[in-house]
């Protein structure tokens, strides 16, 4: 009797201990959130209202059901009682639900009439790039709509970039890349505030310039130079044209002078005017030199060059 009743002893503390060591492999506080059922912003008439339900996942991964806070920014605009949000006036709120230090939140937009805006979509199709080059522009509509939906027009629409040294955007929704970052753009119309729309700006993967003389010899035409998979490849244009001596050839290189040409920059090959326009380096970045040189290899003499944008 003693033996079984050590054996159950050592069964109960095994599967324990099992028991807790699943619970502490798999409890993973990233995996709390708080989730409400809809991600759209809510567009209500006046004295309307709507019912808002949430999910909590607790540190397991597992729903649980939690006393959460929910919280209007403007109660005189939209109430909320545990997820009910009624409308009280014409205006804007956004109503949020919090706990254990989670959150989610969506707007409220309040209206009393037909012809008033109650929602402002920045039309973005599959198409469209949200990854621009630096100097890259795109134009973004947007269209206000009522209540059910019905596109009102004639309405004034602003435009906001959240980070101007990045993106611009103008009045007319024309967005241009200025430095590598993410901002985001969004746009208002009586007040009503649209999706945002999240842009990534990277370095251009090409570059071009124009070809000028030098030195009292003669270059012109134009350069493209892009990233390749084995590099960077410098294109001349079909009509580029430079002097010929006892060595021309194409160089990248941060500076004009003959000298620091030949002593600093990256030789590309020789240039004829019946041989190759395409030279191609695994020696350099897209961005690590500012000019393609035409120089006279034996005396460093520069015969033109192209400084590369952006």
């Amino acid at each position: 009797m003693m033996r079984y009743f050590h054996l159950l002893l050592v069964c109960i503390f095994t599967f324990s201990c099992i028991e807790t060591d699943v619970l502490q492999e798999t409890a993973d506080p990233a995996l709390i959130s708080i989730q409400l059922d809809t991600e759209e912003n809510i567009s209500l008439m006046l004295e309307d209202n709507i019912q808002l339900n949430y999910t909590y996942t607790n540190e397991y991964g597992q729903p649980e059901s939690v006393n959460a806070e929910w919280e209007s920014s403007h109660p005189q605009i939209a109430s909320v009682n545990n997820g009910l949000i009624t409308a009280l006036a014409v205006g804007v709120a956004e109503i949020t639900i919090t706990h254990n230090n989670t959150f989610a939140g969506v707007r409220v937009t309040v209206v009393d009439d037909l012809d008033d805006v109650a929602s402002l979509v920045i039309s973005f199709s599959s198409t469209t790039k949200n990854n621009l080059a630096i100097g890259e522009s795109i134009t973004l509509q947007a269209q206000a709509k009522n209540i059910n939906g019905e596109v009102l027009s004639n309405r004034n629409i602003e435009w906001f970039s959240e980070n101007d040294a990045i993106l611009t955007v103008n009045q007319f929704g024309l967005v241009t890349a200025i430095a590598i970052g993410t901002a985001e753009i969004h746009a208002k119309s009586e007040g009503v505030k649209s999706n945002s729309i999240i842009f990534s700006v990277g370095a251009s993967t090409v570059r071009t310039g124009t070809f000028v003389s030098a030195g009292g010899y003669q270059s012109s035409g134009s350069v493209t130079v892009s990233e390749v998979a084995t590099g960077v490849q410098v294109q001349l244009s079909a009509n580029f044209s430079a002097s010929i001596a006892a060595g021309t050839f194409i160089y990248l290189a941060n500076s004009t002078n003959g000298a620091n040409v030949k002593s600093s920059g990256l030789e590309l090959g020789q240039y004829t005017p019946t041989g190759t326009k395409t030279f191609i380096t695994s020696q350099a970045t897209l961005q690590q030199y500012q000019y393609v040189v035409v120089l006279c290899k034996p005396f460093g003499i520069t015969f033109g060059y192209a400084q590369l944008t952006p």
